[in-house]
């Protein structure tokens, strides 16, 4: 206590460690190692979560490459804006031409079920045949400058 009232650092030289002191001072260390090996095991936690953030980061970088429709409008090029309106143009075109079909075949008889795509002579486009943004431009890929 008078080492601490005197603001001394306790010095083992001027007073030498009584059995007590040794305990608290072991007790210390033992803390001191557990806080060492927790602090540890925590900071390889945070690295290996930063790993997997840079991982799923990729991925998200090549998703979006691959499927550029995905992306959020605001961030879409002026040709791939063209390209995602011809797309949907195209599609509500197809859908019309299913549904007239529909109603055409429930027209001519009335007492047959309609299953999704059993009537389909020819098959709705889905989004992930639109071409890549690096076919822009080329003959057969839609509409383009």
């Amino acid at each position: 206590m008078d080492r601490f009232l005197s603001r001394n650092p306790f010095n083992p030289h001027l007073h030498p460690p009584s059995g007590t002191m040794q305990l608290i001072e072991a007790h210390r260390n033992a803390t001191v190692r557990e806080l060492n090996t927790d602090l540890t095991q925590v900071m390889n936690q945070l690295e290996a979560e930063k790993k997997r953030r840079d991982q799923l980061n990729q991925m998200t970088r090549v998703s979006q490459a691959q499927c550029w429709w995905e992306a959020p409008v605001d961030e879409m090029q002026m040709p791939q804006l063209d390209q995602l309106k011809s797309s949907l143009v195209d599609l509500k075109m197809n859908m019309t031409k299913q549904a007239d079909r529909v109603l055409i075949q429930n027209t001519l008889n009335p007492n047959s079920q309609f299953f999704v795509g059993s009537s389909s002579q020819q098959p709705v486009m889905p989004p992930h045949n639109l071409p890549h943004p690096n076919a822009w431009n080329h003959p057969g890929h839609g509409r383009f400058f």
